[in-house]
């Protein structure tokens, strides 16, 4: 049995497990990126480590990842 609840139909963009994606393609869920501005700076090496953890899965989205971390 089909369940209508689960469908949608005619939309420009879905979230799908924590994504957009829509014509443009895929991008980051906002409130994802939000999580990741308020993290608190790192003081020591092990909330350096903790923060890249944090963010290592978002390389796919942003340039130059290796660079900036």
């Amino acid at each position: 049995m089909v369940n209508f609840k689960k469908f949608s139909f005619g939309l420009s963009s879905i979230d799908y497990q924590g994504h957009i994606i829509s014509s443009l393609g895929i991008e980051m869920d906002p409130s994802k990126v939000k999580v990741v501005l308020e993290w608190p700076t790192p003081l020591n090496a092990k909330d350096v480590c903790g923060f890249i953890r944090l963010t290592g899965y978002y390389c796919l989205f942003i340039k130059d990842y290796g660079k900036i971390a």
